[in-house]
């Protein structure tokens, strides 16, 4: 059976985004990643996402992507799919929702605006 994850943006009311990732992935026994804030590249972002599955090691695999992390070099994710316990391959996982690279993209423009919020003044 191939690993299913829901990637919904936020926005405004939590509960609908969860609700939607319910309609979209089915059943009750879920893993879920809060990605409302993430951290790129040291800096604190608001994504506003949310990553559910009913496979938590997809679910983690999911979300290491989207931060630009390698899942096959990350020992926790390895040890999961070692002992059977989910997927960590994220070719073999399908994602509904929002896409992976949509959601890269966002974070890309995100950490861009974040640098230039934070970049000091020049004296004049």
């Amino acid at each position: 059976m191939t690993s299913k994850v829901a990637i919904v943006e936020v926005g405004q009311n939590a509960r609908q985004a969860f609700e939607q990732a319910l309609r979209l992935i089915g059943g009750i026994d879920l893993a879920v990643l809060d990605g409302t804030h993430a951290t790129f590249k040291s800096k604190r972002i608001d994504t506003n996402i949310l990553i559910v599955g009913r496979d938590a090691v997809a679910v983690e695999t999911a979300g290491a992507t989207i931060v630009g992390m390698n899942p096959e070099k990350m020992p926790i994710i390895q040890q999961a799919v070692r002992r059977a316990l989910g997927e960590g391959d994220i070719k073999k996982i399908k994602v509904l929702g929002a896409s992976i690279q949509s959601i890269k993209e966002k974070l890309g423009t995100l950490s861009k605006a974040s640098k230039k919020k934070l970049q000091p003044r020049k004296r004049l």
